[in-house]
């Protein structure tokens, strides 16, 4: 994607270095220096009077080397294209690497340079803590799409392709983000909350949820800022985490999982991971219905079964301790309480709520009140007794 127009690179392919870096921001006013104007006897001119003494202030162009230093890489990558215009516009191909043989190479070195401090700037997306950290972020991604373009401009004049050319750097910058992400998930600094209650599995999947959280807040809040709408950067990083969260799942969902594994691990592909994204800070910003499912039909269809059946035992265990009780009282001559002259028993009421608690949560858990409802179909016993 591209920030700059098309007229725009037209207008700074014409410019001299001087003008192009005029734009690059306050930091350079301290190197470029406004000639003073001088009459032809050599003196200056100041409010009409000549002052000899005053001394004509140098211009200084900020050097590639000076750039870098500075993090201004969209002014360096200006730089650079300034020099590939001067080195291969008007000779041919052949005379041009020749004749410049010596320029080419440091060219070439140059831009290897440059491309080494933006990929450094992308890969701190998600750890930016200062404000020259920011403004680095959005001077890479200016120099990213400045880089787009002038690919884009050798194609279509039909170049020779050169060793730097196409940069294909946008896509270089969606590689470096990728790889970032699948690190943060491999190894979340998020804590895991109390892991003495959680086996291997639910921790895993817990410091994965909550980096990927707080990522996508990041991106949201920070991020977003240093990148043109277009270039749609927060939709990009969600696709990111969802797939490799998703990834990391399908292989935890592959296990034979334990009772408690499935539940947890069900209940962040149900549950947890949507409310995330249903967060307004997230929502507003993401396209959530084009990530689809965290896991495939099929798997997550098996992980249900087991969840409704492991709900479904436990429904039918508690009611059968609820009568097995009520009966040995009965049994041993202990009356039920009377209310109004009538006998009264809890266990109804125990049932009862019980029963609407279990099949709340699985309807919760499995987003399907049919499935959940299932987990009653064998009250009919219960109910006869």
């Amino acid at each position: 994607m591209q920030t700059q127009s098309c007229s725009s690179t037209t207008a700074t392919s014409n410019s001299s270095p001087e003008q192009t870096l005029r734009a690059g921001g306050k930091w350079f006013k301290k190197f470029w220096r406004s000639p003073i104007i001088r009459p032809n006897n050599g003196s200056s001119i100041t409010n009409g009077h000549q002052s000899p003494t005053e001394e004509e202030q140098p211009v200084v162009n900020p050097t590639f080397e000076e750039c870098l230093e500075g993090q201004y890489l969209f002014e360096a990558a200006q730089l650079l294209i300034d020099r590939e215009k001067h080195l291969f516009g008007e000779l041919t191909e052949a005379d041009a690497l020749k004749a410049h043989e010596e320029a080419v190479k440091k060219l070439a070195a140059d831009y290897e340079a440059l491309e080494m401090h933006i990929k450094q700037t992308v890969q701190q997306s998600l750890s930016l803590g200062r404000e020259e950290e920011v403004s680095a972020l959005i001077s890479a991604v200016k120099a990213i799409n400045l880089e787009e373009e002038q690919d884009q401009l050798w194609r279509q004049r039909c170049r020779t392709p050169r060793a730097w050319r196409p940069k294909k750097w946008k896509e270089h910058h969606d590689k470096v983000l990728h790889e970032l992400v699948y690190s943060r998930l491999e190894n979340p600094s998020s804590p895991t909350g109390d892991q003495e209650n959680q086996s291997s599995i639910q921790a895993d999947i817990q410091s994965m949820g909550r980096q990927l959280k707080e990522d996508m807040e990041w991106v949201v809040e920070v991020v977003k800022n240093c990148y043109p709408p277009e270039m749609d950067i927060c939709n990009f990083y969600a696709r990111q985490y969802h797939q490799t969260f998703s990834a990391r799942l399908r292989k935890i969902a592959d296990f034979v999982l334990d009772d408690k594994d499935c539940s947890f691990l069900l209940r962040w592909v149900k549950e947890f991971y949507p409310g995330i994204l249903e967060k307004p800070e997230l929502a507003s910003n993401i396209n959530t219905k084009a990530l689809g499912n965290l896991l495939p039909d099929k798997l997550l269809k098996a992980l249900e079964e087991q969840y409704l059946s492991k709900q479904q035992s436990d429904l039918m265990i508690y009611t059968d301790r609820v009568l097995d009780e009520a009966k040995k009282e009965w049994d041993q001559g202990k009356e039920p309480t009377r209310d109004v002259g009538c006998y009264v028993s809890p266990v109804a009421y125990g049932v009862i709520q019980f029963i609407n608690g279990i099949v709340t949560s699985a309807h919760i858990t499995v987003r399907d009140p049919h499935k959940a409802q299932k987990i009653t179909s064998n009250l009919t016993d219960f109910m006869q007794r």
